[in-house]
């Protein structure tokens, strides 16, 4: 599966651009992969990775707007295919997305991830 950017680009299309990359090490606390407050409208995308989850984990994935949960999911144990796909979310002008991590159980691990935004 490819999560490769498309984008338009030029004049008058759509630019997508790489937001961040990189890797939490869970602690048992919420902790922001984004916590990021819009500039114009955009639309922002990309992918956690939880391959390392084993038996006995547990974590929580909370997307919030503006404060308001807007989906939360759980996910225990090992799983086969570790990819969570963050789906492209389009926000207002001066609106606040977050996107949150919390291990609520097990042994704390490292999750990558990488995020795109397109405006």
């Amino acid at each position: 599966m490819s999560f490769a950017p498309q984008g338009g680009g030029g004049k008058g299309g759509i630019a997508t651009e790489l937001l961040a990359t990189g890797s939490i090490v869970a602690d048992g606390t919420e902790q922001h992969i984004l916590n990021r407050t819009t500039e114009g409208i955009e639309a922002i995308f990309g992918w956690i990775d939880i391959c390392a989850m084993q038996n006995g984990d547990s974590i929580t994935i909370t997307t919030k707007i503006d404060g308001v949960i807007h989906a939360q999911e759980l996910y225990d144990d090992a799983v086969a295919n570790g990819i969570l796909y963050l789906v492209k979310r389009t926000l207002n002008t001066s609106s606040t997305y977050e996107v949150i991590l919390k291990q609520t159980k097990g042994t704390y691990r490292q999750y990558p991830f990488t995020l795109f935004i397109e405006r």
